[in-house]
């Protein structure tokens, strides 16, 4: 089973460094053929294209034009047309710059592919009783120090000094923004500790699911995979998800946003959103697709999966290495309950504001936040049980196995 999650994790590093690759490629090649940024000449709208147009004065507050040539027959453009021409470079300019922003947040969010580089090479020293060597956490700091300039840099240039100095803003810079880029790090060495404490973690893995009800049909799998292979399975695709799902995305700040929340840059996230204006019903854009696309893709898949390695491999940990999963468990957690509490807080913002939306809004409540809330007290419960059980192994419908 190591050899299986050797080559799905290769396979994942390899295919990322040939997208990233790929897309550097073509970047470069739109680069060199994009002409050097200049600012058009004002036209006059009311003119044929092969038309001859002049200015009457500096300002332009006047243009005339004929298609013969006859200046005293020409047509008269409307001053306003001269104003916003006035404007048009400074705009220009404004969302040339926004535009290089979005390409270098979705480079940025490309990027955390080759995050699970770093436990990939330190998987020859990772052990089931110590987890991951501390020293992969120190190559780690340099990726998280350089999104974190990044996103400083890109700020300024975007949004007021009042807003970079806001409790909202230094929260999420400071906190929230770190704590998402180190859980998908953590997420990535998971595997790694687990393939090392294989194959008894996965055979009392497996065990737990006997008497368990129709979740016993979930047994085969397991077997055949190991809790290792599925802690690599489901870290691919929440990645490979979230990677599709911004490129594909067509709104330009939209796919910021997302790219942004995917490689941890909270501030940005938050700007493109604002700017993407509101998704169905009036609820967030970004908050509707972070939580189909981080939480339920990639943080509740993995809560569950590493309570169960908790479980299963209680006895074996040492105190780093009881330490680290739950580092890494606590992290998740974090990340799905903000996740959630947005989204509901969204939700419940249309029922007060918009009486018309309240019964979608109460719909997309039940059917979304709730659940994901019960699933994270689910993961709560069986933390605090692994801690308290002899045999540390719980289910909710047998109690203490």
């Amino acid at each position: 089973m190591a050899v299986v999650v050797s080559v799905l994790m290769l396979l994942l590093c390899g295919v990322g460094i040939l997208f990233l690759f790929r897309t550097w490629l073509e970047s470069m090649r739109r680069d060199l053929q994009k002409p050097a940024y200049t600012v058009s000449a004002p036209r006059c709208s009311a003119c044929h294209e092969d038309s001859d147009e002049s200015q009457e004065d500096a300002k332009g507050h006047l243009l005339t034009c004929d298609s013969s040539g006859d200046e005293d027959e020409g047509h008269v453009c409307d001053s306003r047309e001269s104003y916003d021409q006035e404007e048009d470079p400074e705009r220009e300019k404004e969302e040339h710059l926004k535009e290089l922003i979005r390409q270098r947040v979705k480079w940025e969010g490309r990027l955390m592919v080759v995050l699970p580089v770093v436990p990939l090479l330190s998987s020859p020293w990772t052990t089931c009783t110590g987890g991951m060597p501390t020293w992969a956490y120190i190559i780690y700091l340099p990726f998280l120090l350089k999104a974190k300039v990044t996103e400083a840099v890109m700020l300024q240039k975007l949004q007021s000094p009042e807003y970079i100095w806001s409790l909202e803003h230094i929260l999420g810079f400071w906190l929230w923004g770190p704590l998402e880029h180190l859980d998908i790090f953590t997420d990535g060495a998971m595997p790694w500790q687990a393939a090392a404490c294989d194959p008894e973690a996965t055979n009392h893995f497996v065990a737990a699911f006997e008497g368990a009800g129709p979740s016993q049909l979930f047994q085969p799998l397991a077997q055949w995979l190991g809790l290792s292979g599925l802690l690599a399975l489901t870290f691919v695709f929440a990645t490979a998800v979230q990677q599709f799902a911004f490129s594909a995305m067509t709104h330009p700040d939209r796919a910021a946003a997302l790219a942004a929340d995917v490689a941890g840059l909270h501030g940005l996230a938050t700007y493109f959103d604002e700017r993407a204006g509101s998704g169905p019903g009036g609820t967030s854009g970004k908050a509707i697709l972070v939580v189909l696309f981080k939480v339920l893709a990639e943080n509740l898949p993995q809560l569950f999966l590493q309570t169960a390695f908790l479980s299963a491999a209680f006895t074996r940990f040492d105190g780093w290495g009881r330490l680290k999963i739950m580092i890494s468990l606590g992290l998740g957690l974090i990340s799905a309950t903000l996740k959630l509490s947005q989204f509901a807080m969204a939700g419940i913002s249309i029922m007060w504001q918009r009486p018309v939306d309240r019964g979608f809004a109460l719909f997309v409540l039940l059917v979304v936040p709730l659940p994901g809330f019960l699933m994270v007290a689910w993961v709560v419960a069986r933390i605090i049980m692994a801690h308290k059980c002899p045999s540390h192994q719980w289910n909710l419908a047998t109690g203490c196995v």
